[in-house]
């Protein structure tokens, strides 16, 4: 059955994981892109991956916080993700000359690649099999959505470049936060609102309500 994306939702989850771990997801962002550039893209995908599972371990409370340097841990799917960016980068090259069909595939191109390399970090498909997934979902309307909030999430990461130029830098780190909270809607049946604060280790556990059978104390 075709989940419903809430599209604000979307946005909201992925605003307060940005906002609650600014410094790390700045920091990891701007070095994911530098060495994604220097290295010509070759880092491009693994460091992607590394930022995902990043982002990941953030939403969900990870009781050891990610550090920057655990970008690296993306290298473990190097030659998978590698090859989604270069057959992704192939296909938009091709169809980029192609007149408003080439308008159309940059606007999507981004977020089709960024569910690829998620259905590569997170449900472990090999590159071919996370982009047959993607178009296939794509075509039949399972994705139309989660594409739509790639987009706004692309837009709004976007901004800072448009408007202060260097700032663009401040705006990012929102893109992959967002497109981590919209995979976890796709996957999910549940209207629980997903929880983005960080967790404190020190923080002790304490049950919603008492154990059943027990009566709570007047």
């Amino acid at each position: 059955m075709r989940r419903e994306i809430d599209l604000g939702r979307c946005f909201s989850d992925g605003w307060n994981l940005y906002k609650n771990n600014f410094a790390l997801l700045l920091l990891s962002t701007l070095v994911a892109t530098l060495l994604g550039g220097l290295t010509c893209g070759v880092l491009s995908g693994p460091l992607a991956v590394g930022l995902l599972w990043l982002v990941e371990r953030l939403r969900s409370g990870d009781f050891e916080k990610p550090v920057v340097g655990d970008l690296f841990q993306g290298t473990q799917k190097f030659v998978p993700s590698l090859l989604c960016v270069v057959i992704f980068t192939v296909i938009l090259m091709i169809v980029g000359a192609v007149p408003v069909i080439g308008q159309i595939a940059a606007l999507i191109g981004f977020p089709l690649m960024m569910f690829a390399l998620m259905y590569i970090a997170f449900d472990d498909l090999e590159a071919i099999d996370a982009i047959k997934r993607v178009f296939n979902e794509l075509f039949s309307g399972a994705l139309l959505m989660p594409v739509l909030v790639g987009v706004l999430a692309n837009l709004a990461g976007s901004l800072g470049a448009i408007l202060c130029g260097v700032g663009v830098f401040l705006t990012m780190p929102l893109i992959p936060a967002v497109f981590v909270c919209t995979y976890h809607q796709m996957k999910t049946d549940s209207d629980e609102i997903l929880d983005a604060d960080v967790v404190e280790p020190s923080e002790p556990f304490e049950a919603a309500e008492a154990p059943t059978g027990e009566t709570k104390p007047d």
